[in-house]
């Protein structure tokens, strides 16, 4: 079994919403915390969405956005950014945005770890097939600004870890999205060929001619299908067998070997917390995803070696803890959900932001 960990808040990416005329508004307005003073055009936006504003010469805005969950993301240069939970509509915030201290982020270098000079040359391969991805999609891609990357080599550890320096710029041709993505970090471990990165992502829309936009609508719907913002939407809405979904519980003293889950909305794996408008799940041991509704691509079974007569997308799951998953697919905390084998393929060129809607 390959394995790689990946955290895109994203994030990790529905059927239609249960109401699509129902929409959220946020509302705030955004200060300086020492002055009061409002901070004009600010940014303010749902992560991992095209859900983008800024702030008027008062300081305030406002956001309407789908049903579901959603990290809020203010910001503004020179300060500190600040990220809210919102899952429906307000009254106001009042929100206080305190000046940056530069000299804590200049604070990398250990003596456990050396700047690499020409990093990108050395270990920029490693970065976009780890963070970008290698499937088609990836090829399609393209990072604008691989200047802004700093790369550091633990020897003791035999890893890389990467900064930027100003927010990514990632074009993904194969969608239609610009991508602004603020990473904190990537590490990579050669040893175990191991991934993780975090960050917070912005998407805009790409202009383009009415074929292009039908390419793109083709080429989003394929992505979504089978991936990760599908299931937690079809496990929300109860549609998992009709959508294509099975899952399968890893045996307590055989791992290798797994039962199929006949009822996933038993307590023991599921509950619906109404108050919340929200799904709690759990799972005690591994579990098997499988989308039967569609084969996986050629490059995936290429690149590990897997027999041609694979007819369905095959993914594992490790719950650390316990998540919640909203309308929209958008669930927390994205630390407690571990991919493996066909989902842990899929990084930043194949994931849809949470209001895309098919």
């Amino acid at each position: 079994m390959h394995k790689r960990l990946c955290f895109p808040l994203l994030l990790l990416v529905s059927g239609l919403f249960s109401n699509l005329y129902a929409q959220l508004t946020i509302k705030g307005k955004v200060l300086d915390a020492d002055s009061r003073q409002p901070l004009v055009s600010a940014s303010v936006y749902c992560e991992n969405t095209t859900l983008f504003t800024t702030t008027d010469a008062t300081g305030n805005f406002s956001l309407l956005m789908m049903p579901g969950g959603y990290n809020l993301i203010i910001s503004y240069t020179g300060y500190e950014t600040q990220a809210f939970r919102v899952s429906e509509s307000n009254e106001k915030m009042f929100i206080l945005l305190a000046r940056e201290d530069r000299r804590l982020k200049e604070v990398v270098v250990t003596t456990k770890s050396r700047l690499v000079e020409d990093g990108w040359n050395n270990y920029g391969s490693y970065f976009m097939q780890n963070f970008i991805g290698t499937t088609p999609n990836a090829e399609e891609c393209r990072l604008q600004n691989p200047e802004a990357l700093k790369f550091y080599y633990y020897s003791e550890s035999n890893k890389i870890k990467v900064f930027a320096t100003a927010p990514l710029k990632i074009s993904n041709k194969a969608f239609g999205y610009t991508l602004s993505y603020a990473l904190d970090s990537f590490v990579y471990l050669f040893a175990d060929n191991i991934c993780s990165y975090w960050g917070i992502c912005r998407y805009t829309e790409m202009e383009g001619n009415d074929n292009q936009k039908k390419t793109w609508a083709r080429n989003r719907k394929r992505a979504y299908e089978g991936s990760v913002l599908h299931f937690m939407r079809s496990y929300y809405k109860g549609t998992l067998s009709s959508d294509g979904w099975d899952i399968a519980l890893q045996q307590e003293n055989d791992p290798e070997t797994f039962d199929r889950v006949a009822n996933p909305f038993d307590r023991a794996y599921y509950v619906r917390i109404k108050e919340n408008e929200e799904i709690e799940l759990q799972f005690p041991r591994r579990i098997r995803v499988r989308y039967l509704k569609k084969e996986p691509e050629p490059e995936y079974l290429e690149k590990y070696s897997l027999p041609r007569k694979m007819t369905i997308l095959s993914s594992a799951v490790d719950l650390k803890e316990k998540i919640r998953v909203k309308e929209n697919g958008y669930y927390y905390h994205q630390l407690s959900w571990i991919s493996y084998n066909y989902w842990s393929w899929k990084n930043m060129a194949d994931i849809l932001p949470y209001d895309y809607i098919p």
